[in-house]
C-alpha cells in the first residue's frame, strides 16, 4: 500500500510524463501525443512552458460535460427553491410570457427567425 506522498510523486510522475509541448504539433509528432491520450491519462499541451490544453478520450469529455450539466442543473434548482422560499403567493407580481414579450419588443415571427442551433 502506497503512503499519500508517494502516491503524489507517482501521479507528479505521471502527470510530467504527459506534457507535450505545442511545438510537437507543429513537428509531425501529433500522432504520438493522441497515442498517448487514454483514460484516466490526459495529454497536458504545453506553450512556453504554461498549460494551454488537455487532450482527453471521448468518453471523459462526455462525462465531463455530464457532470458540468448536472452542476448547472444543481445551482438552477438551488436558485429557484431559494426564491419560491422568498415568494410571498402574490400571483400579480408574475408576467406572463405575452406581456413580457410585448414589454421587451420582441415578436414570434423576429424568434421564429433565428436559425436553429444544434446541441452535441
Amino acid at each position: 500500500m502506497s503512503t499519500l506522498s508517494e502516491s503524489a510523486v507517482t501521479d507528479r510522475g505521471s502527470l510530467l510524463d504527459n506534457l507535450v509541448p505545442a511545438s510537437d504539433f507543429t513537428h509531425g509528432k501529433a500522432a504520438q501525443a493522441f497515442a498517448r491520450v487514454g483514460v484516466g491519462n490526459p495529454v497536458i499541451v504545453v506553450k512556453r512552458s504554461v498549460p494551454a490544453a488537455v487532450i482527453i478520450t471521448p468518453e471523459e469529455y462526455r462525462d465531463y460535460e455530464r457532470l458540468r450539466q448536472e452542476r448547472e442543473d444543481a445551482r438552477d434548482l438551488a436558485l429557484a427553491e431559494e426564491r419560491l422560499a422568498r415568494w410571498d403567493g402574490d400571483v400579480s407580481k408574475l408576467t406572463s410570457h405575452d406581456d413580457l414579450m410585448d414589454e421587451l419588443g420582441v415578436t414570434e415571427e423576429m424568434l421564429d427567425e433565428i436559425p436553429e442551433v444544434e446541441f452535441e
